[in-house]
């Protein structure tokens, strides 16, 4: 007998003396819903999304129309086996469907559903449903399950919303899933893009600053509340509400407070390699925006290794000295010297976070490395009032005698303004230009020979914030700092450990904490080491022969290596900056 027919008659007798079947045969009058709920009691319990497939029918053969005919239209795809899968949803396991169906009734009732309410709340909703919108209501609950799946599976209906999903899914956050849920059902993708890029940013931020996320759930409720309400687009509504988050449970970290986490944490311990990922990967198409983003092929490596000891511990675990490599690369590199790790990684990833590796690298070049990131952190995930800060530059040469070199107008000053940021983007902390090197090299905006130096000169009148003239015949501009500033009105260093602070130098000098020229000192007792700094009446901080316009930026150029720049010592008072942001949040007593 082949196995074929073994199999078969092993079939047969499965069927014939395995296979029980009950019967119930229902009259007219009968409620097949009630009579397969009652029948379940005391077998498998029910989940939520069980229970809501049932009362919806109920209803529907209640008021008259054909279960079977509603079945197919619009509930078969919700039996599927991906829908009845569990996912995680915080420290609980969940059915798919179910979680739908939460996020579901908490976008449509603006209130936040939970797990064991979910069959009570639904009922509660369809109580007053009438017989014309039973259908209605099973064609919506279709179609935002269809946006729930895309959002779910990571595909948006361009390649920027699929990217924004997929790092959606790297933060491991729910909570914004019923925002999401209105913004896809209620904009086309051009309309919400912007709206994506604001709630990514504020998300990515905060995540990479490790602040509490215990209150988005609420956060998000209102948010949805005022989408629902406003007529205007939903970028307008979502950057202004955003922006308005004061509390520690909310802000939106401003460019310098980024910029300090990435200059001074060590993130590789503090981020799980995924979010590194992320971080890096977003860095890298900030960097090199016309390549490849994907990034889940490669691992993240050190540049230099931490068996090696040129760098003290708390600098290899920050961003300056983490980089993407292909997997293979990485461990052939790992143990291999830096000249030969150098020429391996820019044979085979030559561009994005591994471009301009320098030919030595040690503490101060993996300090620079993190500032070029941090740039291009805060590029990739702008805050919305991240601008350059306007320099008048006066002319200070007199008009030239040779009237035969002015052949050409001048370009405009926004473009001119745009080439030096340009110029100077991929360049280290302390690189120093004159205006006749700044012309002579292309950008995006003019080629070779197509400005002039006294093009610069005139011509520039905004100059980035992260720039310094050091001369002005000729003009000579230094690269100080990370290429991205705020408004002087926002508040530029919360304090990311776990509490919040809006004290900048400019608020404890306006408060009289601070006194202009007063005297910075940091003292390094096992070196025997004391640097010196002083604080301008505008708030910038001096030291090392250069101007800064973050406390941490003066402090890491001094010790040459990442530090906090609110442990300088004020010489006047004895206090730290960080004793003296402490008692500017103290509270205030009228006498």
């Amino acid at each position: 007998m082949d196995q074929g027919a073994k199999f078969l008659i092993t079939w047969g007798n499965v069927l014939r003396d395995g296979l029980q079947l009950v019967v119930i045969n229902l009259s007219q009058h009968d409620n097949a819903q009630v009579i397969f709920e009652s029948l379940n009691d005391r077998g498998t319990p029910l989940l939520p999304s069980d229970l809501i497939k049932n009362l919806l029918f109920q209803l529907a053969e209640s008021y008259g129309h054909d279960p079977e005919t509603l079945y197919n239209l619009y509930w078969q795809p919700l039996e599927s086996k991906a829908w009845k899968s569990e996912i995680r949803q915080g420290r609980l396991n969940r059915s798919r469907l179910d979680a739908f169906f939460a996020h579901y009734l908490t976008m449509r009732l603006g209130k936040e559903i939970l797990a064991p309410a979910l069959f009570t709340q639904f009922r509660t909703f369809t109580a007053t449903l009438s017989r014309e919108r039973i259908p209605d209501l099973m064609s919506e609950i279709k179609r935002f399950s269809s946006i729930y799946e895309n959002l779910t599976e990571s595909k948006g209906e361009s390649s920027d919303e699929t990217l924004f999903l997929s790092r959606l899914s790297v933060l491991d956050t729910t909570v914004i899933t019923p925002v999401l849920l209105f913004l896809f059902d209620s904009y086309p993708s051009h309309e919400r893009s912007s709206a994506l890029q604001l709630l990514e940013s504020w998300l990515v931020r905060r995540m990479v600053s490790r602040l509490t996320s215990k209150n988005y759930n609420r956060m998000m409720l209102e948010l949805l509340h005022l989408l629902k309400r406003q007529t205007e687009p939903p970028t307008t509504t979502i950057r202004e509400y955003l922006l308005n988050q004061s509390a520690e449970s909310g802000f939106w970290p401003t460019d310098e407070a980024v910029q300090d986490v990435l200059l001074t944490q060590p993130i590789y311990r503090q981020l799980t390699r995924a979010r590194i990922r992320l971080v890096l990967g977003g860095c890298n198409r900030a960097l090199a925006p016309t390549e490849e983003s994907a990034t889940s092929d490669l691992a993240i490596e050190y540049l230099l290794a931490p068996n090696l000891r040129d760098a003290p511990d708390e600098i290899l675990d920050t961003l300056g000295n983490l980089t993407l490599l292909p997997k293979k690369l990485g461990a052939t590199a790992s143990t291999a010297s830096w000249e030969k790790r150098r020429s391996l990684i820019l044979e085979t990833t030559p561009s994005g976070v591994n471009q301009l590796l320098p030919l030595d690298f040690g503490p101060q070049q993996i300090l620079q490395r993190s500032v070029r990131l941090a740039d291009s952190f805060c590029k990739e995930w702008p805050h919305p009032l991240s601008i350059p800060v306007p320099v008048s530059v006066p002319a200070s040469r007199p008009t030239p005698t040779d009237r035969t070199r002015i052949t050409l107008p001048a370009p405009p000053q926004v473009d001119i303004a745009s080439h030096v940021n340009e110029v100077f983007g991929s360049m280290p902390i302390g690189t120093v230009l004159t205006s006749v090197q700044i012309a002579s090299l292309p950008s995006a905006f003019f080629g070779l020979g197509q400005l002039r130096a006294d093009h610069v000169e005139s011509g520039l009148r905004l100059l980035p914030g992260y720039l310094n003239i050091i001369e002005r015949n000729p003009l000579t501009i230094e690269k100080i700092y990370v290429a991205a500033l705020v408004k002087e009105s926002q508040p530029p260093d919360p304090a990311i450990k776990r509490k919040h602070y809006t004290e900048t130098i400019q608020i404890l000098l306006s408060q009289g904490l601070l006194q202009p020229d007063d005297e910075l000192v940091y003292r390094e007792p096992k070196k025997n080491l004391v640097h010196r700094a002083r604080v301008r009446h505008d708030g910038a901080i001096f030291a090392g022969g250069r101007e800064f316009s973050s406390v941490s930026a003066a402090l890491t150029h001094s010790v040459g290596r990442s530090a906090n720049g609110w442990e300088w010592t004020v010489v006047r008072t004895n206090l730290t900056l960080s004793d003296m942001r402490i008692q500017a949040q103290a509270p205030k007593f009228s006498s």
